[in-house]
């Protein structure tokens, strides 16, 4: 890949943090509450996007230390290309459903389906491409479900825990 490719795949994955902070917070103002104790809306955005965008990078250094500790570098490399592509295809993917969201009012049932369609079939992606590249000539099936769980399913049930606790501080109770 040249220099133009991964930084325009770097672009992509940059864009899927501000889709995925709109989303979030789309949906916050649709289910949970629409007042907060922030002066804009635009704040609650910001903290969404800084948020996201603290997950990518800390997922990325996290794998590779534990992929350059465990699997070498040259793996390490192919895998940090790998997640950095499926990042940028999340990105593309969420891009069609902030747009009907923002412009259509599309119904936030639908876009919750459709998000959830795009995360399931991304981390199914990164499941195939980690056991392709790290697990396929070792044929370890224990490794590669603890991988997974360690490096994909925890960081986004933690991830889900920190919005969570976020919106919660910072909406107005009654």
């Amino acid at each position: 890949e040249t220099t133009g490719e991964l930084r325009f795949q770097l672009f992509l994955m940059l864009q899927t943090c501000p889709l995925l902070s709109i989303f979030s917070f789309l949906y916050t103002r649709e289910r949970i509450a629409d007042t907060f104790i922030l002066e804009t809306p635009y704040q609650l955005l910001a903290i969404f996007f800084g948020v996201y965008l603290g997950y990518f990078v800390l997922k990325t250094l996290l794998y590779t230390l534990v992929n350059s500790v465990f699997f070498g570098g040259r793996y390490s490399a192919r895998w940090l290309k790998s997640f950095l592509f499926v990042s940028s295809v999340e990105g593309v993917l969420l891009f069609p459903l902030v747009m009907f969201q923002a412009y259509f009012d599309l119904g936030i049932q639908n876009a919750i389906f459709y998000a959830a369609f795009v995360i399931i079939l991304v981390k199914t992606m990164l499941f195939y491409k980690s056991y392709v590249i790290f697990f396929k000539q070792k044929s370890l099936y224990l490794q590669i479900i603890l991988y997974f769980c360690a490096l994909e399913i925890m960081p986004l049930l933690s991830l889900t825990g920190i919005l969570k606790m976020i919106v919660d501080y910072l909406k107005i109770n009654f």
